[in-house]
């Protein structure tokens, strides 16, 4: 099997790579357009050679290419991942950071039981969908004290399950 670019047998092994290698929404899509550019310019430039014997120009393609990716990348969607590096890689591709915008903040108000209630909070989550999971829940009395609290490693879950587990534990618990 002969290696072609960057050690991959195929353009369609190199392809498989640019489309799922982890990086910024806004950089895989431009990264993607790149890829497209470029196959497009190769086409091109081989069809100019083969039917009106232009010679080909490597600094006349990449310079082409860019300023397309500079049009392409006012049109651009995704965002970067706040990261310098993101930062770098777009202003070096001359194209417009998008970033994530941040996140909603809002109050959340505990309001406590009545006086002969105990009350349960709950959380189940998971490190990914399905990951390792977690159930919890923690009992508090009227004036806010901690009566009881439960954790419980519950194996790879999904979040979903983790937080009806949690209900469930909490149940029993009480």
């Amino acid at each position: 099997m002969q290696l072609g670019v960057h050690g991959y047998s195929s353009i369609s092994a190199f392809w498989d790579y640019v489309v799922t290698k982890k990086m910024s929404s806004q950089i895989h899509n431009l990264w993607v357009v790149v890829v497209m550019l470029g196959f497009s310019s190769i086409w091109l430039t081989r069809n100019k050679l083969r039917f009106e014997d232009i010679k080909p120009s490597l600094r006349k393609s990449v310079l082409h290419i860019r300023s397309l990716l500079r049009d392409i990348g006012k049109l651009s969607f995704g965002h970067m991942d706040n990261t310098q590096s993101d930062l770098l890689v777009l202003h070096s591709l001359g194209v417009s950071a998008i970033p994530k915008k941040a996140p909603i903040v809002s109050e959340v108000c505990w309001h406590p039981p009545s006086p002969i209630w105990l009350k349960l909070n709950i959380d189940g989550l998971a490190k990914g969908n399905p990951g390792p999971a977690v159930a919890r829940g923690v009992f508090r009395n009227c004036r806010g004290f901690v009566k009881g609290i439960f954790s419980f490693n519950i194996g790879v879950q999904s979040a979903f399950y983790a937080k009806i587990l949690a209900v469930i534990l909490g149940i029993e618990q009480a």
